[in-house]
């Protein structure tokens, strides 16, 4: 492969990285299915390998995670520093689930095989014409990245954590301890993360661990190459369901009806990449919203109406809760509402004179709910019976969802659908919910700033993690460009989506109560364990190789990164962390 930053690559621990990406890489872990557990001998077989674990068989093992349908595990190893035992601790963690590989085509087969799948790639290059972009092209003829499904999102980071617990478990005289995650589920629902803290707090009791930092190794990607990035939190995302009561009517009396994929379509169109949804701290901004679904409630052809249609939009947040962007969407779905209201009556009004009669407005009047206003009126209105119908449909709809016949969004309509016609109201309606999976907006700035809140308020009770760990990052990019001339910038918050949203309390009990209220599956189905996580609270850190075109067919990652430059901040982090920090 690669000619370029051999000095980096042909080190020992290089090598070991690259040797460990492509044994990872070979695992098929597709997320949200039951290969997801082939992880599991792969690590088994890893620890197995090492003196330090057959040794110290009590410091690594599998948790499964509770409630599971596929019964996946977080794999875990804590390598301990020497003696007397040290308390301070860094966590790595990374996912193991991938992306499918249907879009390598004919190259399926070689999809886990980065070293052969390069070579089947530069034959197919020479086709006419090119399957692969020029970019992705130039990165294959150059042999600086590594070609395979989920080296870079994300087996590359997971090789590097792994190849230095061997380091410092084979190190004499390391103080200090370094405990390490491989999560299921990052891809779909997080469930790896959010079962994790569970593990997290034993693990905590069990071996009188004091966390301190937790970092990720999720990849990268660069808008200059010349530039990488660290990041110390991650965004945030909420999925609200948008679903649409109307007035079923015949086609041949359609003014005795109201049309809910007309409202839907002006709620969407209202909002769709609405720039007034974006959040901006500092130089970051979030992306505008974008609908990821929408269709009517009609399961079968007649000629009326739709009763009902629904939809869901994903919007990210950096600072602002939940409540504050559906307040906005709520408002908007108000405003659009009255406007098909004024449609409507426009068109009956021409149709009215027409028939020569004298123009009558239709009875409709714009009305909006939240999910917990209407699961409200529901228990008025029918009390007991709605709360067992409600019981009995959340145990089907957990069986459902397991055996993946629907998905939580549909979960969710069908939650709505029943408070409806429990509800004692007949009336066209818009129902505003949230869906799963819920990402809290997470970053170490806002932390520190509460901290120096509390501090100057004389409220701040033991130690302040967040503020013993400031520099942190401008450490790291003065090590880089002193070691290599290479520069990094650092940024509040990971854009993509991450574990770490899920390592940091960052709610208040108003914002945490709202959204268990509006979200219909919250309980058994789904949840997130906030008082684990305002527990364990920690500073995060995402240090990772630059990768390109994650969950596409030329997925890659940069190599003199993965086996030289993010270890090696790492490996920086970790001395900061046990450097900065006091007892």
């Amino acid at each position: 492969m690669a000619k370029a930053c051999e000095k980096g690559r042909n080190t020992p621990l290089g090598q070991r990285i690259e040797q460990l990406t492509e044994a990872y890489v070979a695992v098929p872990t597709h997320t949200c299915s039951a290969l997801e557990r082939q992880v599991e001998p792969f690590f088994r077989a890893w620890t197995e390998s090492l003196d330090y674990f057959r040794n110290h068989p009590e410091h690594c093992g599998l948790h499964r995670i509770p409630g599971d349908h596929l019964e996946r595990a977080v794999c875990w190893a804590l390598v301990r520093g020497q003696e007397p035992a040290e308390r301070r601790t860094v966590i790595l963690i990374h996912h193991y689930d991938t992306a499918d590989i249907e879009d390598y085509g004919p190259l399926q087969a070689q999809a886990y095989a980065p070293r052969e799948l390069a070579r089947r790639m530069l034959e197919r290059a020479a086709c006419v014409p090119c399957p692969y972009a020029p970019d992705a092209l130039a990165d294959l003829a150059s042999g600086d990245w590594m070609f395979g499904r989920g080296g870079c999102d994300m087996k590359a980071g997971g090789a590097i954590e792994m190849a230095l617990l061997e380091k410092y478990a084979a190190l004499q005289g390391f103080s200090g301890n370094l405990l390490m995650l491989a999560l299921p589920d990052e891809e779909n629902l997080s469930a790896g993360m959010r079962g994790a803290t569970a593990l997290l707090r034993d693990l905590k009791a069990r071996f009188g661990l004091d966390y301190r930092l937790l970092l990720n190794t999720e990849p990268h990607m660069r808008a200059d190459p010349a530039t990488g990035t660290l990041y110390e939190g991650s965004v945030g995302k909420i999925m609200p369901l948008v679903y649409v009561k109307g007035q079923a009517a015949h086609v041949g009396q359609v003014f005795g009806g109201l049309n809910p994929i007309l409202l839907l379509a002006e709620i969407v169109r209202r909002t769709e990449l609405n720039p007034d949804f974006l959040e901006q701290a500092g130089a970051e901004s979030t992306l505008p919203p974008v609908w990821l679904s929408m269709k009517d409630r009609k399961y079968h052809y007649d000629v009326s109406l739709p009763l009902a249609a629904g939809g869901y939009l994903s919007i990210l947040t950096l600072e602002q809760p939940p409540a504050v962007h559906l307040e906005h969407l709520r408002a908007i779905c108000q405003e659009a509402f009255s406007a098909v209201i004024a449609r409507m009556n426009e068109s009956h009004a021409v149709y009215q004179r027409r028939l020569g009669q004298e123009p009558q407005p239709l009875p409709w009047q714009p009305e909006v709910r939240t999910f917990d206003a209407l699961q409200g009126a529901a228990l008025a209105h029918s009390g007991a019976a709605y709360s067992a119908a409600s019981r009995a449909m959340m145990a089907e709809l957990q069986g459902q969802i397991a055996a993946k016949e629907i998905g939580f969004a549909e979960a969710g309509f069908r939650l709505i659908e029943l408070a409806l016609a429990h509800s004692g109201s007949s009336t066209p309606v818009v129902v505003i919910a949230l869906s799963p999976p819920y990402y809290p907006s997470v970053s170490n700035r806002q932390m520190r700033a509460r901290e120096m809140a509390q501090r100057a308020a004389g409220t701040r009770p033991g130690r302040e993690p967040f503020l013993h760990l400031a520099g942190l990052g401008e450490a790291l990019c003065a090590h880089a460009r002193a070691a290599w001339g290479q520069d990094y910038r650092v940024q509040d918050f990971f854009t993509g989506l991450s574990d770490l949203s899920y390592a940091v309390y960052n709610l208040d009990p108003e914002a945490m109560a709202f959204t268990r209220s509006i979200m219909p599956l919250w309980g058994d189905i789904y949840s997130i364990p906030f008082e684990l996580i305002r527990e364990l609270s920690v500073p995060v850190i995402n240090i990772g190789p630059w990768g390109k075109d994650f969950h596409k067919n030329t997925e890659r990652v940069y190599l003199p990164d993965l086996c030289q430059r993010t270890p090696a901040l790492i490996e920086e982090a970790i001395r900061f962390v046990f450097a900065q920090l006091p007892d």
